[in-house]
This record gives structure tokens, C-alpha cells and sequence, in this order.
């Protein structure tokens, strides 16, 4: 993992949850079955990363030139990457998009301190910053414009995540957590993402908008670590799982309907699933034998209930 992303997701080794009681229930549980990968490099690019794709398959992420700075893009199917860079930033990434087009990241400022923003096609960029914060990342954006993140207190050594609704700010700290991040929202205002409790271990948590904000927590069977970083409305779910030996795999989960499938790209040494959109479509990025990081496109029809 890239430096920007490894400090945003605060030492990351993340934690995907399983949500029982997050709107309908699907009806009926489904076998995975196989899974088609398309890989994709920006043009020049010495690493691309895919993490968030909407309804109309815009998809949104970063990639690394090669003087060894981060952009963010912003990719129309069918059409070019656009490069994305907060005005006199020195690092960008885009991590959120939502069906308005409305995309979230994070960028480094010239005194290498980072901040949130939104991004509105063709250049309307919005500076978010939680609070008497240190940094703030904002990950993810719905289409009512909720966004969810993190952000670390001004000493430096603490962190939380948070819900942004109409500019006002709510924190989302899992209860007893030592740092907590809110990854993905789906358009219900369910938040996905993870926390570190006080012995440094991660869990993945949900917190449930239908249920009065209560969270939930899962620890995924068998896996040493495991991440979720987004939920559709259909209350799919998008992350990626650690073994105990560190190996990554990305997954696709649909706990309502009991469905579950793991990912890992052709050849690759590790897989991250980052984003994922209603159809469902998933992106993330792998990297191959010779340690490159390219973004990819994967289909699995098995977690469509059509």
C-alpha cells in the first residue's frame, strides 16, 4: 500500500461487517459463482488504484506519475481518465463518487497536512475539515450528499470517523474504539467501516440508520484481518480480508441473503476491492508478480438478486 493510503486508513489493517437489520431483506440466498476481471492502468501511470465506481460507471481513484506524485482521476466509461489535483496540492486522491457525480477524497497541502474535499465535474473543488482537526480524509459520498471519513484530533494521536450532513458535522466513534473510520454510505445513510479496539485489534462495524444509529460489529471468520469499504443500497458490501501470514484478498458479501465471495486477480499477490455500485459492479487494484499496482473492473452475478 502507497503512503497516503496506508496513513488514512491509520495503520490499516481493516475489518468488513455483516448487516442484519439494515433495511430489506433480500429474498433468498445465492451461490458465488465465477468472477470476470478487467485490469486498467491511467496512461503513464507507474501504479493506478480504482476505490469507488457509481450507477452510470464513473469511476473515481488515484495513480502515481513517475516522479512518484499521486493524482486523483475521475474515468467516464468509454471515454478518458481526467486528472484530478486540488489547486496547489502536492498529493490527490479521489476515494468517493456518487450518482450527482459528486466525488470525495483527500489531499496534502505544501506543510504536508492533510484535508478532505468535494469535487464537483468540471472543477468546483470544496475544502472539508473537521473541527480544531489535524486531518481529515473524506472516503465516501451518497447521493444525498451525506459524507462519511476520518479525522484526527489536533494532537495528532487520536482518531475518529465522521458523518458530514449539510455541512454540520457529527462524530462516529465506535464506543470503546481507540480510532475509528467511516469508509462507505449507502443512499439509506447506512455508514460501513472500521475500528481498533484497546488492544490494537480491528473489527468492522455498520452503524444502521433504520436502527436509531445503533452499531453493529463482525469479525470475519478465519481471516486474521478484514475490511469493508463500501455498502450498496441492496446492502451488498465491498472490502478485503488478511490472513494471518498477510496475504490480501478482496471479497464481495451479501450477509442478508447469505452470499459470499472471495476476489483475487489472476496472478496477483494481493487484491483490495474498494468500491462497488448497484449493479454491482466492483474496483480496486491489485498488485502483480513484479510488485505493480493496477486498477481492475469485476463482475460477479451471483450477489445480483435480479
Amino acid at each position: 500500500m502507497r503512503s497516503l493510503q496506508s496513513f488514512a486508513r491509520f495503520a490499516m489493517a481493516v475489518a468488513y461487517v455483516l448487516v442484519l437489520a439494515m433495511g430489506p431483506v433480500l429474498a433468498h440466498a445465492q451461490k458465488p459463482s465465477s468472477i470476470t476481471y478487467v485490469s486498467f492502468d491511467y496512461p503513464g501511470a507507474t501504479a493506478t488504484a480504482a476505490s469507488a465506481i457509481n450507477n452510470s460507471n464513473i469511476v473515481v481513484g488515484d495513480y502515481t506519475d513517475t516522479s512518484g506524485h499521486q493524482h486523483g482521476f475521475y474515468h467516464p466509461q468509454g471515454n478518458p481518465f481526467v486528472t484530478i489535483d486540488f489547486p496547489n496540492s502536492t498529493q490527490t486522491s479521489l476515494w468517493g463518487i456518487n450518482d450527482q457525480n459528486e466525488a470525495v477524497g483527500y489531499y496534502t497541502d505544501s506543510s504536508s497536512n492533510l484535508h478532505g474535499f468535494i469535487f464537483v465535474p468540471p472543477g468546483n473543488f470544496t475544502n472539508l475539515d473537521y473541527p480544531n482537526a489535524s486531518a481529515t480524509l473524506a472516503y465516501g459520498i451518497n447521493n444525498s450528499g451525506q459524507i462519511v471519513g476520518t479525522w484526527v484530533d489536533s494532537s495528532g494521536q487520536n482518531q475518529s470517523a465522521f458523518s458530514l450532513i449539510n455541512f454540520v458535522y457529527t462524530n462516529v466513534g465506535y464506543p470503546g474504539a481507540s480510532a475509528t473510520v467511516s469508509s462507505g454510505v449507502n443512499s439509506f445513510g447506512n455508514i460501513c467501516g472500521e475500528y481498533f479496539d484497546s488492544s490494537g485489534n480491528v473489527h468492522g462495524f455498520a452503524v444502521s440508520a433504520a436502527s436509531n444509529g445503533a452499531f453493529m460489529s463482525y469479525d470475519a471468520p478465519g481471516a486474521a484481518q478484514t475490511g469493508i469499504d463500501r455498502i450498496n443500497d441492496k446492502l451488498q458490501m465491498v472490502g478485503y480480508l488478511a490472513t494471518s501470514n498477510g496475504a490480501e484478498s478482496g471479497f464481495m458479501a451479501q450477509p442478508a441473503n447469505g452470499a459470499y465471495a472471495q476476489m483475487n486477480y489472476p496472478g496477483s499477490t494481493a487484491t483490495i476491492s474498494r468500491g462497488m455500485n448497484n449493479q454491482p459492479i466492483v474496483v480496486g487494484h491489485y498488485t502483480d508478480a513484479s510488485g505493480n499496482e493496477h486498477g481492475f473492473y469485476a463482475v460477479q452475478g451471483a450477489l445480483d438478486n435480479r
